[in-house]
């Protein structure tokens, strides 16, 4: 009976493993390696899934300041030309501005534009902003038009982040130099790169640029011949010299600038808005 017991016992065993009681040190040691080896692989897995999140998470974060990106290899679409010169679309579908239009606009084309507009500054002024419109519009030999402009505005406000309420096709006032032009230059034009009185070298003034022009005050930079006090004008000599319009009104019914002065900053000379030549009338003010 014993020896049957024996058999069926070790049949058990071989059947069921170990019992509880017997279980061996090296039978514990395997159930450990197996389950560091698991707990490895469940924490690589872990470590895997965080890094995968973490860009998610500061994509969605950054979204709200980030610029908007054109899907690769999605181009703008073609640029068509109107019959009055504007183009279309001036922007992309994420809202950026068509590099067409701007090499439109920026002499890239066979219409020679070139606007000031798309030269200023993201820190532009709204004076300079106006000033910039009227040259374009205005100025000696520029091919830009009403409808040109306005394009050149929207895709240079696009860019900056300007926000003025700039409308070049019916909203856009531009004042003169007066309107006084008996024999002189530059009267009744807007931003002009010569003024003249029709008098002595002293009396001229070439190669002005302007800032601020549309403001209350236009300040410009040119050459005029400096003339030493008490030395003849034939003793002048071509400077730098500072140009300011100023005394906004209107002249003959159009909006101006009523006077006009220069001087010379780097011989101690300094404006004074006592003393100028009167744009409208072409009489002088004050002395000196």
């Amino acid at each position: 009976m014993s020896g049957n017991y024996g058999q069926l016992r070790d049949l058990l065993d071989a059947a069921a493993g170990e019992p509880p009681h017997r279980v061996s040190v090296e039978a514990v040691r395997r159930r450990v390696a197996r389950r560091r080896v698991m707990e490895g692989i469940a924490g690589a897995a872990a470590i895997a899934v965080i890094a995968a999140a973490v860009p998610l998470v500061a994509g969605t974060l950054g979204r709200g300041s980030a610029a908007p990106q054109t899907a690769p290899g999605v181009p703008c679409p073609t640029l068509t030309i109107g019959v009055d010169g504007s183009v279309a679309p001036l922007f992309c579908a994420n809202g950026t501005d068509n590099p067409a239009a701007l090499a439109y606009y920026q002499g890239g084309w066979v219409k020679g534009f070139s606007p000031k507009m798309l030269t200023l500054p993201a820190t532009a002024s709204y004076s300079q902003v106006v000033g910039a419109a009227c040259a374009d519009i205005f100025g000696h030999g520029s091919p830009m038009g009403l409808q040109t402009e306005q394009q050149a505005y929207d895709l240079a406000a696009n860019r900056a982040g300007w926000r003025y309420r700039i409308n070049t096709v019916n909203g856009l006032t531009c004042p003169v130099v007066g309107t006084w032009a008996p024999g002189g230059q530059g009267y009744g034009q807007v931003e002009p790169e010569t003024i003249s009185n029709n008098g002595d070298p002293a009396s001229l003034v070439t190669h002005i640029t302007w800032s601020s022009w549309g403001g209350v005050t236009a300040y410009g930079t040119g050459i005029s011949a400096w003339v030493p006090p008490g030395q003849p004008t034939v003793h002048g000599v071509q400077e730098p010299v500072t140009v300011v319009a100023f005394n906004r009104g209107t002249c003959a019914g159009q909006p101006s600038y009523n006077a006009v002065e220069w001087y010379f900053p780097q011989h101690g000379q300094q404006f004074s808005s006592d003393r100028y030549f009167n744009a409208c009338t072409g009489q002088r003010a004050g002395t000196g």
